[in-house]
């Protein structure tokens, strides 16, 4: 893989300079044109081979929306409709989640005492396909809804599914946030360069330092043969860290290079680690996804059930399941669904019971208590989400179960990761106390120049981790 997907590298960061200055040196027709070759050459860098995919996407759901505001007749345009989600699904289906199948299917053969020759294939999974084809689909779907106007120029079309600083990554745009944006007249005098720089600058600290470091201490404690429960609940917090600094991080450069074109992104995280329960967590963390899911899965199957508890049941194991092709997302998924089931329950048993208001103050202690309560039990969670497959996690429990607790393991890595953890932290909580996760960029220049100076001395400090590649890139 090129280094050029990562947005911290030289390659990158002189690929980006070259492609800013010809599009604010070209005229404003033929804006989207460069952007969009820029586009394709970013992710043809990875691999010219599995361009096709985006490309197959972009033309299918072109022309689905096209049919479908042609034709008046409701039957055609759910035609058409399906045309654009089979083929997006297909899609998927064939390269994340075919061998999955195939695989679960010998394996139910065999536990029946048949035998089965169906063989895997060798399968590559393109860069950012769980992404385009989401994006995709919520085109021709708000198409078909009337919420979108279909995009006459195919350009433009064809920019807003592959748009290079959220191509491999997201964040999921909806047709109705982005497309705005990108036939929006843009002015280089407009562009919010402090805004720019700080996302793309904390993106980059959170990406490089916190989480490139913290994965070899959540390695070391959800390391199966040592882990114990003290390790398991610090491993799960550890990773949890690691992957929110390494999604998060991603999502905010993304944003902060995007804002340098004059196009501005969904913001896709909310300070997560400050949630006060399981709904309030997904309201919070990969933001996009879950309002994906909300609005195209979750509330036309509670219009078409009644149910919130069945519409739940299906969403959130299949977000899950979106995550990756192992049981393990899927049960990260059922946990979330227990946890959100759970809480729903308790709330309307208090309500009825009349005891306490279902909102909580945050100013009362309820809520002081329900923001570690969350943390534990979403820490919990990234366990299973930390092992690739059924047998790594059986290891883990087995040995949670079997294990005396070593209080020494515990306190040695906190003790190695308790400052970059505190400093996350505390600057997190300055963010949520200001309600304002970007009141860094809005400070004076000498707050700003202190802040960027601290970053770059904690980054030589910590710096010589071996470098790992955004966890996200994987789906």
């Amino acid at each position: 893989m090129s280094k050029i997907v990562y947005f911290y590298s030289v390659e990158f960061v002189l690929f980006l300079l070259l492609v800013l200055v010809f599009y604010w040196l070209l005229p404003q027709k033929f804006k989207n044109t460069f952007l969009l070759i820029a586009s394709y050459l970013f992710y043809a860098s990875w691999s010219l081979k599995l361009l096709w995919p985006l490309l197959a996407s972009t033309a299918i759901d072109y022309l689905a929306a096209q049919k479908i505001a042609n034709f008046e007749d409701k039957k055609t345009k759910k035609m058409f409709l399906s045309l654009s989600l089979a083929a997006n699904l297909g899609l998927l289906f064939y390269f994340k989640y075919f061998n999955f199948f195939i695989e679960n299917l010998n394996s139910l053969f065999t536990s029946l005492g048949l035998t089965s020759d169906i063989s895997t294939l060798s399968i590559i999974l393109p860069l950012g396909i769980s992404f385009y084809t989401f994006q995709t689909m919520s085109y021709t779907i708000d198409v078909y809804r009337g919420q979108q106007k279909p995009i006459k120029n195919i350009i433009d079309f064809a920019l807003f599914v592959s748009f290079f600083p959220q191509l491999i990554a997201g964040p999921i745009e909806k047709s109705t946030n982005l497309i705005p944006e990108i036939l929006k007249t843009k002015f280089f005098k407009k562009i919010p360069y402090s805004k720019a720089l700080y996302l793309f600058a904390f993106g980059m600290f959170k990406k490089v330092v916190v989480s490139d470091y913290i994965a070899t201490l959540a390695d070391a404690s959800l390391n199966s043969s040592s882990v114990d429960l003290a390790s398991l609940f610090l491993g799960g917090f550890l990773f949890m860290v690691q992957v929110y600094c390494d999604f998060s991080g991603y999502s905010n450069m993304a944003r902060g290079i995007s804002y340098f074109f004059g196009i501005e992104l969904s913001t896709n995280f909310n300070l997560p680690f400050f949630s006060k329960n399981p709904s309030d967590f997904w309201n919070r963390w990969h933001i996009t996804l879950s309002d994906w899911v909300r609005q195209y899965l979750f509330v036309p199957l509670l219009l078409k059930t009644r149910s919130s508890y069945l519409a739940a049941a299906v969403c959130l194991p299949l977000m899950g399941f979106w995550h990756g092709s192992s049981w393990t997302y899927i049960l990260w998924g059922v946990y979330w669904l227990i946890l959100v089931l759970l809480y729903q329950t308790f709330q309307s048993l208090l309500y009825k019971q009349k005891k306490h208001s279902v909102y909580i103050d945050n100013k009362s202690i309820k809520a002081l208590l329900a923001v570690p309560i969350m943390l534990v039990f979403s820490s919990l969670s990234f366990v299973l989400f930390y092992c690739k497959n059924t047998k790594d996690l059986m290891q883990i429990f087995n040995h949670v179960i079997t294990s005396r607790v070593d209080w020494s393991f515990f306190f040695l890595n906190v003790k190695q990761g308790l400052f970059l953890v505190s400093f996350l932290l505390v600057f997190e909580w300055i963010q949520f106390m200001k309600k304002d996760q970007l009141f860094m960029s809005k400070s004076n220049i000498y707050i700003q120049s202190i802040f960027y100076v601290t970053l770059f001395f904690i980054y030589r400090f910590y710096s010589g981790v071996a470098e790992r590649e955004f966890i996200y890139f994987q789906f």
